[in-house]
Order: C-alpha cells, then structure tokens, then sequence
C-alpha cells in the first residue's frame, strides 16, 4: 500500500470514529422510554463484587436469566440497603434494555440481561438516574484516547515527512 493510500485510510478511521466518539459523549444517557420494567422473585442472595470492575447479580424464580450489570452500576448501588432489605424470596423490580441492542442480544444468547435500576416496594437499591450520572463521569476518556491517535497522525504523516 503506497503511503498516500495508508494516509487515508488512517484518516478515515480517523474520521468514523471521532464520529463514534461524538455520538459517544454526548448520546450517553440511557433513556426510560428504552427500558421495560421486569418483577420478579430473587432465587438468590444479591451478589456483588467490588472488584476493579465490579459487578451485580440476580436471579429470578420466574425465568432462567441472570440479570446483571457491571462497573458504573456497583457505583449506583446501594449496597449496604440492599444486604438489609433484600433477601432470598424478595420481590424486586429491575428496568431492563428493550431496544434490542446488539450487545443485549448477545447477552440473551447466554441467559444474561444487564439492568440498570433496582427497587422494592417504592425503595430504590439503585437509579437510572444514577446509573447515567456514572456514565457521564467516563465519557471523557474515550476523547483523550482519540486525540491522542489524532496527533499521532498528525506527527507520523505530516509533520515527520516535513522535517
């Protein structure tokens, strides 16, 4: 491939994914109108791991998924309300994706679904509202990393063939 032809095709990838990016940062609140609320009866004890990226799970006698969520949603959740209030036998409320997004697809593939607000009897364990608060705080990172490829480009196929 001739220098000028990996020029652009760096700059195109350049290019579609400052696009991602943008629809990243500034698309990244989750919507209700998206989310279908799902009742059920916990199979299980809530389990919750503070692990770097964390991550919440639940069963319900109803169905054989694992209802889950991971990273930003341990850091909506009230954990210590949670080990109190709810036990094996609760019945609990979770707001769940219903708009067929590729990755929930994939997730149903293997009996997963990941939530992202959790209540009981009008108390809520964890938010929406929270939820999209934590993924405001990580939106940020995605541009750094894309200026940082940009100037890269910029430093490799301009200003290094001028020298």
């Amino acid at each position: 491939m001739s220098i000028n032809k990996k020029r652009l095709v760096y700059g195109l990838i350049l290019g579609f994914s400052l696009v991602y990016t943008m629809n990243h940062l500034f698309n990244y609140a989750i919507k209700e109108s998206d989310l279908i609320e799902i009742t059920g009866t916990l199979d299980n004890e809530i389990e919750v791991s503070h692990t770097k990226n964390g991550a919440i799970a639940l069963d319900f006698k109803e169905d054989n998924f694992r209802y889950n969520t991971v990273g930003i949603g341990v850091d909506a959740f009230n954990d210590a309300d949670a080990k109190k209030y709810l036990h094996k036998g609760s019945i609990v409320k979770i707001l769940v994706d219903n708009s067929g997004a590729w990755e929930d697809g994939l997730n149903r593939n293997l009996n997963l679904i990941r939530f992202y607000s959790l209540k009981s009897d009008e108390k809520y364990y964890m938010t929406l509202d929270g939820y999209n608060e934590g993924r405001k705080g990580n939106r940020w990172s995605i541009l750094l990393i894309w200026f940082i490829f940009f100037g890269l480009y910029i430093y490799e196929w301009w200003i290094k063939e001028h020298e």
